[in-house]
């Protein structure tokens, strides 16, 4: 008796999902090589010494142990021989090693591999390298290259030869970091992540000489080419936001999303849905199987041709990591089809990660990775398993294997069976029975009568579940990488999923149905058109919705909150799995407090996570700067003694294409979120109590706007611009629907904040001298105690003549060195004036423009003044007790 109390053995559940434990323990390993210095050499003899124990103990227990112990070691073994086994044949290595600069002109051969990717101003494709020229001297060198090609200025489409040519590309290829700042994601991670070596533009088709094409075209090419005819044919007859959501969800291309579409979906935690992942993969793969099934009934030839079909449509949409995941995991379901087993979901996505980290175990610490293996996880382990319990509870019928009704709480029961019980099911299936029984149901409301109405609740119903599963298992990653958490995705994915069956099926069938008549085409085509607008409605109605303020993030020792998060959520999961609600054992004993305990600490964790009461740094009692390194532009953060902050200007994308399109904005990083705002909340602030806009120049003041979309705002000081300005006009009205003190036109006015004096100095109060408006900028002078710091923005040599002529106290110990070192100022009376400890200038790393021109960078050394450029180094922080002053920047604490 009491053998049939006690829970099954894990051994059970291992010989039930070997691969899954197996492949937590080879990314177990993986991480701890990561962690710990493992040497190769010892991780080799351990993974031998554990796999021949293995072979040789007869014991299941040890066997298990001994197997998982064996597999954790060749994670490590794997993980510290892919560091250390960079050939130096390899771009990267030779451009991180410092043989080829990053920049320098080089020619580059190879073959042409992947899709021809369409984009609104060229195309991007990558190369298969195979050797390089530079300088003259030819050496082998693998790897991929990116190449943009901008399409020439006749406007004609570039045409390039197929998949398989052989190619030679002269371009200044590139291999370097971007922006130096804490919080913000290296470039070279990024690239490594994507498995590109270096990334380069050319300018002209001419500079692209193809060398051999091969003779035969293959099924991958032929889909390439359909894919780009489909976008060309999205683009003509869709609008701008039809054709971009078609172009990115049904066939992978991302190039023509608009700005405001992918903004919607991202706040509305659905963005996805317009990524080619798991969810379009299974429903292709589910989709080519019910066809295949109806022309041939030989399993074998079956999973030939689904599975090739399916791996031709992931090859041909990019072979981006998430389709490939889900592409293996179809398959492997696939294969267990062809056997007549039904493969377990849990070993199945055990064998997949194993597979993927055996042959990427840097694929680990890749977000798109831990974002699919923690969705797909959760799903599978407590969304799938809950529903089922769910159901078996609402339609639960006497049987030998079940003979007494669910042991649940009776409120749980009426929900169950008002969602799935069906009177006439049970009709059907009594009349079959030698025996006769009478059940009493009590649904709160009589569904079965009303099955269309049933169906679609349940419909309703399980989405919803699956979605919060989903949630609740990316939750830290979701606040960690994205700074957001969107419940409404819950509603959103149900609702924009069926609009998107519809207008992914309608839109192949207008294609189809144009290469034989444009009049059978067009009720396809207004299907389209109508279900995506239909589908974009509801994200940007939430995003119209939103008022900003989204997560900061925990640094140092606190990260480790987004792990911790996890115990208690495999806690429940495991509690729900081994859930029986049939059963009259003591198993509910433990059960019960289980999830009980396991659910206060989610919510705990998660609170802790999403209001961040403990993110924000404790004031100092000291003055610190911040100059960020936003390539060609300023953002400046102050924080005071007593912990308020000041962000001045916000950095920007400056564009410089002729022929961009004014009512077009494309969905590309801007440096206030990917750079200024990744920085603040690696800070762990939530809220900007004063943010300066200097003046409306875009490298200024477009970082901006995206600040105030992502902070709460106090107070914001603009500057008075003689014209209109789109920038402007999108920080103004971000600042009020923060409900921010917005403050114009500060000059000869003084604020205190935390026992630091900020004064606002007149360089041209009406502008009506102005030179340029860059001389309308706000200059403002911050001191603490005997020490001074000046920001000049962008002013010319009018402006400092303004202020040497008001007289103004210029001696200070820090100067923001204005128009990021230009020649049109830093005149030498306004230098000798200043003589400062530590000139800064915010400049990127090349610019275009040639800042800082040396002999504005010779003016200040000879001035006295130490030179910091934020392009060289990073960050550059100066802080001051208000009589000592230091500086450092982001290289010298790494």
């Amino acid at each position: 008796m009491s053998e049939r109390m006690v829970v099954p053995s894990p051994v059970k559940t291992f010989s039930l999902n070997p691969l899954m434990w197996l492949a937590g323990a080879f990314a177990a390993g993986i991480a701890f090589a990561e962690v710990v210095d493992v040497a190769a050499v010892g991780a080799a003899v351990v993974a031998l010494v554990a796999g021949s124990a293995a072979v040789i103990l007869r014991d299941r227990s040890v066997f298990r142990w001994l197997c998982i112990g064996a597999l954790a070691a060749a994670g490590a073994f794997s993980n510290s021989v892919e560091i250390t086994s960079v050939s130096h044949d390899r771009i990267k290595f030779l451009y991180d090693t410092g043989v080829i600069v990053s920049g320098d002109p080089v020619e580059i051969f190879g073959t042409l591999g992947g899709p021809i990717d369409p984009m609104r101003e060229g195309v991007s494709f990558t190369i298969d390298a195979e050797r390089i020229i530079y300088k003259q001297t030819e050496r082998p060198a693998l790897g991929t290259v990116k190449v943009f090609l901008r399409h020439p200025s006749t406007g004609d489409a570039v045409e390039l030869p197929p998949t398989g040519s052989t190619v030679a590309v002269v371009c200044n290829a590139e291999r370097d970091e971007q922006y130096l700042n804490p919080g913000v994601v290296s470039r070279l991670v990024l690239l490594d992540q994507q498995g590109i070596d270096v990334r380069c533009s050319v300018k002209s088709p001419l500079l692209i000489e193809t060398l051999s094409v091969p003779a035969w075209r293959g099924p991958v090419d032929h889909a390439y080419q359909l894919r780009r005819r489909m976008i060309a044919e999205f683009t003509l007859r869709y609008t701008p936001e039809t054709a971009g959501v078609l172009a990115a969800a049904n066939l992978g291309n991302k190039q023509f999303l608009d700005r405001e579409t992918a903004s919607a979906f991202r706040e509305g935690g659905v963005f996805h849905i317009l990524v080619i992942s798991g969810l379009h993969i299974t429903f292709i793969g589910g989709l080519i199987l019910w066809i295949v099934r109806r022309v041939t009934r030989r399993r074998m030839v079956q999973f030939t041709l689904a599975a090739v079909s399916l791996w031709i449509f992931v090859i041909a949409v990019g072979a981006n990591p998430p389709a490939v995941r889900a592409g293996l995991m179809m398959t492997l379901l696939l294969i267990g089809f062809v056997f007549y087993r039904r493969a377990h979901v849990l070993n199945v996505l055990g064998a997949s990660v194993l597979l993927l980290l055996m042959w990427n175990p840097a694929d680990l610490f890749n977000p798109s990775f831990q974002l699919t293996v923690t969705t797909v996880g959760g799903i599978i382990a407590l969304g799938m398993p809950l529903i089922t319990k769910l159901r078996s509870i609402g339609e639960w019928t006497p049987s030998a294997g079940q003979p007494f009704p669910p042991l649940v709480p009776t409120w749980l029961r009426r929900c169950c069976e008002t969602l799935y019980w069906r009177d006439t099911k049970w009709a059907i299936e009594s009349r079959g029975n030698i025996w006769s029984a009478n059940l009493f149901k009590k649904p709160y409301l009589a569904l079965a009568e009303m099955p269309v109405l049933q169906r679609s609740l349940i419909f309703v119903f399980e989405g919803a579940v699956i979605s919060l599963v989903a949630q609740m298992a990316m939750l830290p990653l979701g606040v960690y990488l994205f700074h957001r958490l969107a419940f409404g995705s819950i509603v959103l994915n149900l609702w924009i999923g069926g609009f998107m069956a519809v207008a992914g099926i309608a839109s192949v069938l207008a294609f189809a149905f144009t290469q034989v008549s444009e009049w059978a085409a067009l009720p396809f085509v207004g299907i389209t058109e109508a279900a995506t607008q239909a589908m974009v409605f509801v994200p940007k109605l939430f995003a119209g919705w939103s008022t900003g303020g989204r997560m900061p993030v925990y640094s140092g020792a606190g990260k480790a909150i987004y792990l911790l998060y996890y115990v208690p959520f495999v806690a429940a999961t495991a509690a729900v799995y081994l859930w029986a609600p049939f059963e009259r054992r003591l198993r509910s004993v433990w059960l019960r407090p289980l999830v009980g305990a396991s659910v206060v600490a989610v919510v705990v964790l998660s609170s802790v996570m999403i209001i961040a009461p403990f993110t924000a740094p404790a004031a100092t009692g000291k003055l610190r700067i911040d100059f960020l390194d936003v390539g060609q532009g300023d953002s400046i953060l102050v924080t005071f003694p007593n912990g308020e902050t000041m962000l001045i200007d916000g950095g920007g994308r400056m564009n410089f294409g002729a022929d961009e399109d004014p009512d077009f904005e494309p969905d590309i990083p801007r440096i206030g979120e990917t750079v200024v705002s990744e920085f603040l909340w690696e800070k762990g602030y939530r809220r900007i109590d004063h943010i300066v806009a200097t003046h409306a120049d875009t490298d200024h003041i477009q970082g901006l706007v995206d600040v105030a979309r992502n902070f709460e705002i106090g107070r914001a000081y603009l500057p008075v611009s003689p014209d209109e300005d789109r920038d402007l006009d999108e920080l103004w009205d971000a600042l009020v629907r923060q409900n921010a003190e917005i403050v114009q036109g500060m000059w000869f006015e003084q604020v205190e904040i935390g026992g630091a004096r900020v004064e606002f100095l007149e360089t041209n109060r009406n502008g009506s001298n102005a030179v340029s408006e860059n001389d309308l900028s706000i200059v403002l002078r911050i001191t603490y105690g005997s020490r001074s710091m000046l920001f000049t923005g962008d002013i010319e040599e009018r402006g400092e003549a303004v202020l040497l002529a008001a007289n103004a106290d210029l001696a200070v110990d820090v100067v923001k060195v204005a128009h990021h070192g230009s020649r049109t100022s830093s005149m030498p009376e306004f230098v000798e004036r200043t003589r400062p400890i530590y000139a800064v200038i915010p400049v990127g790393r090349k610019s275009m423009f040639g800042h800082p021109h040396g002999e504005v960078v010779d003016r200040w050394v000879a001035a006295g003044a130490r030179v910091l450029t934020t392009g060289e180094r990073g960050t550059v922080t100066i802080e001051t007790d208000g009589s000592e002053i230091w500086a450092s920047d982001f290289l010298s604490v790494q």
